[in-house]
C-alpha cells in the first residue's frame, strides 16, 4: 500500500480553563462534539494538555533513553517480572524494544527501572530525578485518559456509565525504542512495529520528533504518516470502544516504518479494562435498526488469547454476533 502525504490531524486544547468548564457548559458540549467528530471520522487525534508540559515530555524521553542503554543482558535479566516490568527486545522485530511499567501506581516499577541505570544509588540526582519526573508524568497521563474516557461516553449518549467503567479501568505505561535501520547494519530493514490496532481502550502517546508511526486510512487505502507535535499527545483509539459504541468507533490500524539514521523514542499510557472484567454494548445504543454487535466477553479472557495478535478483525472474531 502507498504511502502519501501528511494530512491535518485533528486536535483539542484542554487548557486549564477548559479543564474547569461545567459539564452542561456550551464550552464542555462544544469539547466533546469536536472530541467524536475526531473520533468517528478519524479514530484518533492530538491534544494539548496544559497539566503536562513539553519539558515534562523531553525529561522523560531523556529519562527512558538512559535506561534503554542499560546493558542488553542487564534489562533481559532483570525487567521480567510479569504484571510488573515487562521488557521486550532482539525479537522477530530487530529494530524494536520496548519496556513496559505495570502496577496499580507505578512507583515500585519506575523505582526498579532507575535502580538498574544507578545501582549506586543517586547519582548527581540523576536517580531522584527520573523517579520524580516519570511518578509525575504517569499520574497526569491516568488523569488526562480518564478525562478523554468521559468526554467520548458522553459524546455518544452514555455518558452515565462512565463512572461504573472508569473504576474498572486499570494502566500500563510504555517507553518504546526503534533502531536506525542504519544502526542496525541493514538499509532495508524498516519494520519498526508490525500493522496492528491496540486492543485496549485508549493510547496517549509522545514521542521525541523522529518521524515513523503511520496510520491506514481505510478510505484510501492508504498509509499516512502521524507525527506527534512537540508538546502535543497522540490519541488512538483501541477494541475496547467499538465495544462500547456498538461499532460507531473502531480501533486505528497503525504501524512503525524508520528510515535515516536517527533513533525514534516513544512514551506513552495505555488504559485498558482490569482483569476479570465484563466487556458488553450499552443497551442505550441497542435497538431494532442497531443490533448489538458483540457479545458480552471477558476482557483477560480476550486479551490473553489474541493479546499480541496483528490481525486487525480479531475483535469480530472473537465477539461478534
Amino acid at each position: 500500500m502507498e504511502q502519501v502525504e501528511v494530512q491535518e490531524t485533528p486536535s483539542i486544547v484542554l487548557s486549564k480553563e477548559v479543564l474547569a468548564l461545567g459539564q452542561e457548559s456550551e464550552g464542555w458540549k462544544a469539547l466533546r462534539s469536536k472530541v467524536r467528530e475526531a473520533c468517528e471520522t478519524r479514530g484518533y487525534f492530538l491534544v494539548e494538555y496544559s497539566e503536562i508540559t513539553s519539558q515534562h515530555q523531553e525529561e522523560v524521553l531523556r529519562g527512558m533513553k538512559a535506561i534503554f542503554d542499560v546493558p542488553q543482558e542487564t534489562k533481559t535479566k532483570h525487567m521480567n517480572k510479569p504484571g510488573h516490568l515487562v521488557y521486550i527486545g532482539q525479537t522477530q522485530l530487530p529494530l524494536y524494544e520496548s519496556i513496559g511499567i505495570f502496577g496499580e501506581d507505578h512507583v515500585e516499577e519506575t523505582q526498579a527501572l532507575a535502580d538498574l541505570k544507578w545501582p549506586e544509588g543517586n547519582n548527581e540526582g540523576n536517580n531522584v530525578n527520573f523517579c520524580e519526573v516519570v511518578n509525575s508524568m504517569n499520574s497526569k497521563l491516568k488523569d488526562l485518559n480518564f478525562v478523554l474516557m468521559r468526554l467520548i461516553f458522553e459524546a455518544f449518549g452514555i455518558g452515565k456509565h462512565y463512572e461504573f467503567e472508569a473504576e474498572k479501568t486499570t494502566d500500563s505505561l510504555r517507553a518504546t525504542k526503534y533502531r536506525a535501520p542504519t544502526e542496525n547494519g541493514n538499509q532495508n530493514e524498516t519494520l519498526g512495529l508490525t500493522a496492528h490496532v491496540d486492543k485496549n481502550t485508549l493510547s496517549t502517546l509522545c514521542e521525541n520528533g523522529v518521524p515513523g508511526l503511520e496510520v491506514l486510512h481505510d478510505d484510501e487505502g492508504q498509509w499516512r504518516p502521524l507525527p506527534i507535535p512537540k508538546g502535543s499527545w497522540l490519541v488512538l483509539l483501541g477494541n475496547v470502544f467499538e465495544v462500547w459504541t456498538n461499532g460507531l468507533l473502531h480501533g486505528v490500524r497503525h504501524r512503525v516504518m524508520m528510515s535515516g539514521d536517527k533513533e525514534r523514542y516513544s512514551y506513552g499510557c495505555f488504559s485498558t479494562p482490569r482483569e476479570g472484567v465484563t466487556m458488553e454494548v450499552p443497551p442505550e445504543l441497542v435497538d431494532n435498526d442497531h443490533p448489538a454487535l458483540y457479545r458480552p466477553f471477558i476482557y483477560s479472557d480476550f486479551l490473553a488469547i489474541h493479546g499480541r495478535s496483528p490481525s486487525f478483525d480479531i475483535l469480530k472474531t472473537y465477539a461478534g454476533i
